[in-house]
């Protein structure tokens, strides 16, 4: 009684097949065609390696780039900061545009008493009194200016 293997029949058979035809015992024709498909089955891993081994180099690369680009950008981040900074723009104003910073003496609010729709004519008192110039109702609606000396 034989006693069979377990595992795939198939299998078993593919191996003794591929034995068979590389030592020569099934002829030139199914030789020559097993040396083919395994020459063509070594080629296909082969190049899969290669593509493989090329997308990792390109991966890296990219990682590199993506770095460098964030290295950048932080650069470019911190130069932005020093240009807008409150310190150089005031500095630029006082020195390139003659301006001043304006301290609590300086800065005078002038507020419209009475009502806000009414302007004076002329008259001492005429927008108290509720004579109006001409011009729109409502310009000089809650209307507060500041005034440097």
């Amino acid at each position: 009684m034989t006693r069979r293997r377990k595992g795939k029949p198939g299998l078993s058979r593919t191996w003794r097949f591929i034995a068979d035809a590389l030592s020569g015992r099934l002829g030139v024709f199914l030789m020559t065609l097993s040396y083919t498909v395994i020459a063509i089955v070594l080629l296909a891993y082969v190049s899969t390696q290669v593509y493989t081994s090329s997308l990792q180099e390109e991966i890296a690369r990219r990682r590199n780039t993506v770095r460098d680009v964030e290295e950048q950008t932080a650069v470019l981040m911190g130069e932005y900061r020093a240009v807008t900074s409150r310190d150089r723009i005031m500095t630029y104003c006082r020195k390139h545009l003659g301006m001043v910073e304006a301290g609590p003496l300086t800065v005078t609010r002038v507020r419209i008493k009475g009502d806000a729709n009414r302007t004076n004519t002329g008259e001492p008192g005429a927008a108290d009194r509720g004579q109006t110039a001409e011009g729109p109702k409502g310009a000089f609606d809650g209307l507060t200016e500041v005034l440097r000396r």
